[in-house]
């Protein structure tokens, strides 16, 4: 008997469930109940369910329906396999080994085409060749589920012309496949002929067949083929069939259509029922047409959401408008709203939250829930459902979101339906080293693997050994590549400078000799490691030598036992299992039998290509799905899937967008179910998308809560909602009207109402409208993180300075001269690091994964500074070359020559400009020290500054640098002038600095003046440890520099003067197109937004600083 129980809550099926469960319980303890659901997300629900209610649930099996159909013709009938030979997987590899053998026949030509284009070579690419197979076995599933008449007829001989005519192959390559399957003395049976016998056999049995369940059990599935419930309709007739479906409405609605199919048949479209039942509910619409005319009893359980007794909200009057199958819309009336239906205006059951981007959507959530817990101290995490189209997507940024906030602001949240390889660094890394003869190997993918713990375990490698390597690799020159030879795969010169091989030979002789030692056998020596870490260069080189073996596995192909060997050898040399991975070490192995038992079963005994190994796995990886972590009492992130609007009390629907949901999945060329026209039950990818939205609308018990990209993060530009969510804003516009917008006509309040709905949202989560007074804005953040953000937007001025703050601990007495050098570098950044001890970490150097075309940037600056440097020297040019090239500094082949005979002809004149000022070598190195006194705001102050001279040539003080000279270098000069003067005055030298642009020289001064610059620098540094000194070096250097005619040397202060002076270090500070902006340095952004609020206060400084450096400077003529 077929018992049908109906109800528009899942809950309420579910507690008659457990009662029907309960009052039928099987007379044997030990039977085994069936319930048919149709995800694991909703077995998992029901188990919670069921034990909450009935204490303990045990000995009950949760089968898909396919499986559990097949289960049964196992039973009925004889000679059905446990296994279907006609599942996918099966097919595929059959049809692998098929397809080719009929390529040659005209009906054919379509697919030769396809696999072998214009080629006059017969050899296929066996990974196009695979995925053809898989997206016709898909097909041909399809068929025998909704269109088994299709394939009895191929089976007996019937082509069906009316039907295949524009695809004359599947017949053909049909009976092929079932003569195939029956010649290796598999079973013929396959789905599509054993529905007809497995009914036939039921109906004339006069008792019901060894092993058939008592009863079974189906619950919440929206929908099931025709042929799946003519089956089921079949076994009622011998036991008994509990189908408990969710059905929206009360009402008989198997005959409503939506507006556009009725305006088709007739003009008046106020029979159209419940707009959006008639437009979301086809896929279940069907589903009851299906099981309308079969023989049951019927049991309806429907209930309201509207409560008598108080005001409904907008939620429970549209879900109750579906239940009661009721059109509220007056399509006859314009003029004004009265018709309408009142919302208060606190009505928050429908949101709507329209933002700039996915991470944005889940920012504003997060926000979003932390204030629905605030109002609602009842409202639990598990009450909570989060869904997206593809949650593999949302993934990474959900992490990102929910998983970084204050520990005050953190909610508990679990994501499901992940891809396995998603969820576990192992099953990635293994689908990253299958994929290696693909890749290039740089220098960041290799690392990347040996960060996975298993690898780390596998190699004994350390945290700290891990973090060396990656600053090793980086500067021995590795890019990519294993060595020369796997370059060359690449159209690359067979060479291996920059390959791995390269890098580790320099590591490698670096531990034995110093890289001055000069070339060995063309090598030349990394030194810096050095120690016992040092061995983690060999575990390096044990990885790169497995890595090595393994590509050349991985470049022939071999039979599928043969890969099954080697991919076991795989795991057994780059992995090390503990128990945390025992889970997808199994599964691994499970794969790899799986792979051994499809191919023996399917006769395909030919050699797999390591592409097609490469895309099997991923794909069976890829769907296997985390479920696990589905209901764990926490917010449920998912994806929307088929069967899981399980109630909750939030249900929110994130990614709404227009070329995202309903999901569109464009049918195969050569589907014919597509080409053909449609039959009730079939199924679509569109109609389940609406029919889940509605099931979703339906579940949310108090809130339904709607996010969708509405504004483009680049150019704000407007983008539509999904085509669903646009119907549900109609809908409420044109039924229900904000309380006080009665007499507005019914477009006008059906805008206010959905802008009273809707909250569109900033672009960035440090909005000021976040952080305003509810009487400003409606809009609210909880993320404290952002403060400092907001509070810099809305600063007019530069910030304060630090005083009160810092209490003066004492004066320093004695000061090296490098102290004051690096104050004289950048003044806040001395107070920041110096008294506040706050350091802000630099951009990490990320590995390179190319080798240098070009020598620019910090590696460029470095190498003619070495380059100068031997230039000085009277180094062998030669000789410098090849070091160079040994070192992976220089771009590859006639490249590099012409790079460094550019670099080295573009630094000789620097170096003839050094010569004479170099003569006679380095004055020997002496230690100077100086006691100063200087004043400050309470009295005089004394100090000893030291310092080690250590460029003085007979000339004078000497420096230079390989490139322009800039404020800091001659800064750094003129101190070291000053303290040169003050301590020799016996000496009167001049210093020089040159560069490749410029040269220049500070003229001699007396011990006097020396010591009284000297001083005031001085007493700048001590005001700079209690607050900082607002002075961007560049930038008053620009400003300084302005200030002084270049005909007569004089410094004039004139207002034009100063015009120029503050345009100059406006455009230092801000930077431009070929400059880098000072103000961007991280030490002055924590202190100064811009120059306009410190005018005075930053003039009298490079005035009184940097005023005298400009009155010795002048050019220098002997350059």
């Amino acid at each position: 008997m077929l018992y049908l129980y109906q109800s528009n809550h899942l809950d309420t099926l579910q507690i008659l469930l457990s009662k029907v469960m309960a009052l039928q319980a099987p007379e044997n303890p030990f039977t085994q109940q069936q319930i048919l659901v149709q995800s694991p997300g909703m077995a998992q629900w029901l188990k919670l369910q069921l034990a909450e209610q009935q204490g303990i649930v045990a000995n009950v099996a949760f089968p898909l329906p396919a499986s559990f159909i097949w289960q049964m013709f196992h039973l009925v009938l004889q000679d059905v396999p446990e296994q279907s030979p006609f599942n996918k997987e099966a097919m595929s590899w059959r049809l692998m080994r098929l397809l080719p053998q009929r390529l040659q026949e005209p009906a054919f030509n379509a697919l030769k085409h396809y696999l072998l284009g214009e080629q006059e070579s017969e050899d296929i690419d066996s990974r196009k060749l695979w995925q053809l197979a898989q997206k016709i076995a898909d097909i041909y599933d399809q068929y025998l589920v909704y269109r088994s008449e299709w394939t009895s007829a191929w089976e007996a001989g019937d082509d069906l012309n009316e039907v295949s005519e524009s695809q004359p192959w599947q017949p053909i390559l049909w009976r092929d496949l079932v003569d195939d399957t029956v010649s290796s003395m598999d079973s013929p049976y396959h789905r599509g002929n054993l529905y007809i016998d497995f009914v036939e056999q039921l109906r004339v049995a006069s008792a019901a067949p060894e092993g058939l369940p008592e009863q079974v059990f189906i619950f919440g599935i929206s929908a099931l083929p025709p042929a799946y419930v003519e089956a089921l309709d079949a076994l009622a007739l011998h036991c008994e069939i509990h189908l408990f479906l969710t059905n929206p409405s009360e009402q008989y609605w198997g005959d409503v259509r939506d507006v556009s199919t009725l305006l088709k048949q007739q003009p008046d479209i106020s029979q159209v029922g419940n707009p959006l039942l008639a437009s979301m509910g086809k896929l279940g619409r069907d589903y009851i047409e299906l099981l309308h005319p079969l023989n049951k009893q019927e049991t309806d359980i429907f209930a309201s959401n509207v409560n008598e007794q108080q005001a409904p909200s907008l939620l429970a009057m549209v879900q109750d408008d579906i239940l009661k199958l009721q059109d509220p819309i007056d399509y006859q009336k314009f003029d004004n709203s009265l018709h309408k239906r009142q919302i208060e205006p606190d009505d928050c059951s429908v949101q709507l939250h329209l933002c700039h981007s996915p991470r944005r959507e889940l920012e504003i959530l997060h926000d979003q829930l932390l204030a629905m817990f605030e109002q609602n101290p009842e409202l639990n995490p598990r009450d909570i459902i989060v869904m997206v189209p593809d949650v593999n997507r949302y993934g990474p940024m959900i992490q990102a979101v929910f998983g970084s906030t204050r520990a005050e602001t953190r909610l508990p949240f679990a994501i499901s339906d992940r891809s396995a390889t998603q969820e576990n660094p192992v099953l990635l890394s293994f689908l990253e080293l299958l994929a290696l003869p693909q890749k290039r190997k740089s220098a960041a993918e290799l690392l990347a693997l040996l960060e996975v713990p298993a690898i780390m375990r596998r190699f004994e490698l350390a945290e700290d050994e891990l973090k060396s390597l990656r600053q090793w690799v980086r500067e021995a020159g590795v890019r990519w590549g294993l060595d020369g030879s796997d370059r060359s795969r690449w159209q690359a010169p067979e060479d291996e400078t920059h390959s791995w091989l390269f890098g580790l030979k320099r590591m490698l002789l670096g531990y034995a000799m110093p890289s001055d030692a000069g070339l060995h056998q063309g090598v030349l020596a990394y030194d810096e490691v050095q120690g016992k870490i040092a061995l983690a260069v060999g575990k390096l080189a044990d990885f790169i030598d497995q890595l090595m073996l393994l590509e050349q596995q991985l470049l022939s192909a071999v039979n599928a036992e043969q890969w099954r060997l080697r991919l076991q050898d795989l795991l057994s040399n780059i992995y090390s299992f503990d128990s945390d991975d025992e889970t997808e070490q199994l599964r691994l192995h499970k794969l790899f039998e799986t792979l051994v038992e499809q191919c023996s079963s399917s006769g395909f005994m030919e050699l797999i290509s390591p592409e097609l190994i490469l895309d099997y796995c991923r794909n069976q990886l890829n769907a296997q799905r985390g479920s696990q972590r589905f209901l764990a009492g926490q917010i449920n992130f998912c994806t929307l899937l088929p069967m899981r609007a399980i109630p909750f009390k939030v249900v929110c629907l994130l990614g709404m967008n227009d070329s995202e949901y309903p999901r569109s999945v464009p049918s195969m060329g050569f589907d014919l179910m597509a080409q053909n026209p449609a039959k009730r039950g079939d199924r679509s990818r569109r109609d389940d998308d609406r029919y889940l939205f509605l099931e979703a609308l339906l579940a949310a018990q108090d809130t339904l809560y709607v996010s969708y990209i509405a504004h483009s993060a680049k150019d704000n530009s407007e983008q539509t909602p999904s085509v669903l969510v646009a119907e549900l804003c109609d809908y409420i516009g044109q039924s229900c009207v904000l309380q006080g917008d009665e007499q507005l006509n019914v477009d006008q309040s059906a805008k206010r109402l959905l802008t009273h709905l809707s909250c569109e949202h900033p672009l960035q989560p440090f909005s000021s409208e976040y952080y305003q007074s509810q009487s400003q804005s409606d809009k609210f953040s909880y993320a404290q993180r952002w403060l400092p953000a907001v509070a810099a937007q809305q600063q007019s001025k530069a910030p304060e300075p630090i005083e009160e703050a810092l209490i003066n601990e004492g004066y320093i007495a004695d000061i090296e001269m490098d102290e004051l050098l690096a104050f004289s570098r950048s003044p806040i950044a001395y107070f920041y690091q110096r008294r506040l001890k706050v350091s802000f970490p630099r951009l990490s150097e990320q590995l390179e994964e190319t080798e240098p075309f070009l020598v620019e940037g910090l590696a460029g600056f470095s190498m003619k500074q070495y380059l100068l440097e031997q230039q000085l020297n009277n180094a062998d040019k030669k000789q410098q070359f090849a070091l160079l090239h040994a070192a992976g500094s220089l771009p590859h082949g006639g490249f590099g020559e012409v790079s460094f005979e550019q670099q080295w002809q573009d630094l000789e004149p620097l170096a003839d400009a050094l010569y004479p000022l170099l003569a006679g070598g380095l004055v020997k190195r002496q230690q100077l020290a100086l006691d100063l006194e200087y004043s400050l705001e309470d009295g005089l102050q004394q100090c000893r500054l030291s310092a080690w001279l250590k460029h003085q040539y007979g000339q004078g003080l000497v420096s230079y640098r390989p490139g322009s000279i800039r404020g800091k270098d001659l800064l750094a000069a003129w101190l070291w002038h000053l303290v040169f003067h003050a301590s020799l005055p016996e000496q009167a030298l001049s210093s020089y600095v040159l560069g490749r642009k410029g040269a220049w020289q500070l003229s001699p001064l007396s011990a006097e003046q020396a010591k009284e610059y000297l001083a005031l620098w001085l007493s700048h540094l001590q005001q700079g440890l209690h607050q900082p000194i607002l002075l961007p070096i560049e930038s008053a250097w620009q400003w300084i520099s302005q200030c002084k005619d270049k005909k007569t040397g004089s410094i004039e202060y004139s207002e034009a003067n100063l015009d120029k002076a503050r345009r100059a270090a406006r455009n230092q500070f801000n930077g431009g197109p070929f400059a880098q902006a000072e103000g961007a340095d991280p030490y002055i952004q924590a202190q100064l937004n811009d120059l306009e609020a410190i005018w005075p206060q930053f003039e009298a400084s490079a005035q009184a600083l940097l005023g005298p450096l400009l009155a010795h400077l002048e050019e220098f003529a002997g350059a």
